[in-house]
């Protein structure tokens, strides 16, 4: 069965009779084709990838100034004698803290055996006062080798 083509007249005919059927289809497909031309308009505006503007092209790039970037200097040159330096310093430091720390622990094992055989009370509170001075001063040592240990590729 072949449908007959529909004319003009019949086609305003039908909006003259219905209205509102005709009212919703029309609107909801205005609507999509509205919304097509624009996002195809703000599409044609706002494209990803466009060239830069003349203030981006006279932007100069600027490296970092970190450390990655200081040391590749020495990388380039194959400076083997400033990594060396560097080595050298911090664990010279690290021998100087580590006979510290040495000392001060043969201190702490000579007053922690003497406290068992103290048998003032007050001794006995003057020495453990000296061993908790004793502990904290080796504990800020041993920070004190951790901070040159992980400074050791940060100097200059």
């Amino acid at each position: 069965m072949i449908l007959p083509t529909p004319t003009l007249a019949k086609f305003i005919d039908y909006i003259e009779a219905k209205p509102f059927d005709t009212l919703k289809f029309l609107i909801p497909s205005l609507i999509v084709v509205f919304y097509f031309f624009a996002l195809k308009v703000s599409s044609f505006r706002n494209k990803t990838d466009r060239n830069p503007d003349l203030k981006q092209e006279k932007e100069t790039f600027k490296v970092p100034n970190d450390y990655l970037n200081t040391e590749m200097v020495y990388v380039e040159k194959a400076d083997v004698e400033h990594v060396s330096d560097i080595i050298l310093k911090s664990s010279r430091k690290v021998n100087i803290i580590t006979k510290k720390i040495k000392s001060e622990y043969r201190r702490y094992r000579r007053i922690k055996y003497r406290i068992t055989f103290v048998q003032s009370e007050r001794r006995k509170r003057a020495l453990e006062k000296q061993l908790t001075e004793i502990t904290e001063s080796m504990l800020k040592d041993y920070k004190e080798i951790r901070n040159a240990m992980l400074e050791l590729g940060q100097e200059k």
